[in-house]
């Protein structure tokens, strides 16, 4: 899979108190979204994904223009072609792994043929080393397993872009690290522009490119880990750089 092109954002959206104006650019590789609880974070995915509306701002990745206000486009949800996984991971429990894929793939792309559906799966499932648990039902599955099935259906659509939002938050502390890992070394190789959102340092240092760190709705820094923790430019980058 190769890059879609930059992820442009420009945003500015009431929130109810929190005015969210943010200015950023995402090109392929993970650009990890950090700040305090309230700051904008998943607020700034739902903007992206076309979840929530915004006063004004321009949304494009590559050529692709998703949203500009000034020009009246707002291209919906469905025809945006992102790729999200929240964070309690959203599968079907009473559909098997195939199936919650296949159901992403239809409502993304209705045009396929059952054949093309089948094939794209397959090509996801074995991509992600889950072809062994196409059949079985989410509940069965660890919290590793059920994040690469959201994963896989996340890129089931042939994603212009990735939005994960604390996309390690619902692992144990003893499949978190190998799972970060595997998650870390596959956002590297699929290079498509992809925001992060975490709470979690360690996460954030091991995924991310780039960090941006968002406070009150605004960007107040943007840089990689070694470049926050040498010049940070809030107290809260200060005491995220220093956690253990």
């Amino acid at each position: 899979m190769t890059s879609a092109g930059s992820l442009r954002i420009r945003a500015t959206a009431r929130l109810g108190r929190l005015t969210l104006d943010v200015a950023l650019d995402c090109d392929g590789g993970p650009l990890v979204l950090i700040g305090p609880n309230g700051a904008g974070k998943s607020s700034l995915l739902s903007i992206v994904l076309g979840a929530l509306p915004v006063e004004a701002g321009r949304i494009a990745i590559g050529e692709a223009v998703l949203l500009d206000t000034a020009q009246g486009i707002d291209v919906p949800i469905e025809r945006r072609r992102i790729g999200y996984l929240p964070q309690d991971y959203a599968l079907f429990p009473h559909l098997s792994v195939r199936e919650n894929l296949e159901f992403a793939l239809a409502s993304a792309e209705p045009t396929l043929s059952s054949v093309q559906r089948r094939q794209r799966v397959d090509a996801h499932l074995d991509e992600l080393g889950l072809g062994p648990y196409a059949h079985r039902s989410p509940r069965t599955l660890s919290g590793g397993e059920k994040q690469r099935v959201a994963l896989a259906r996340a890129l089931s659509v042939a994603p212009r872009a990735l939005l994960l939002d604390e996309p390690l938050a619902a692992l144990d502390v003893h499949s978190r690290g190998e799972v970060r890992a595997f998650l870390a070394e596959y956002l590297e190789r699929v290079a498509l522009p992809t925001l992060v959102v975490t709470h979690d340092a360690a996460d954030a240092r091991h995924l991310a490119r780039r960090i941006a760190v968002i406070e009150d709705g605004k960007i107040v820094q943007v840089g990689t880990w070694h470049e926050l923790a040498a010049n940070p430019q809030s107290r809260f980058v200060s005491e995220f750089v220093a956690a253990p």
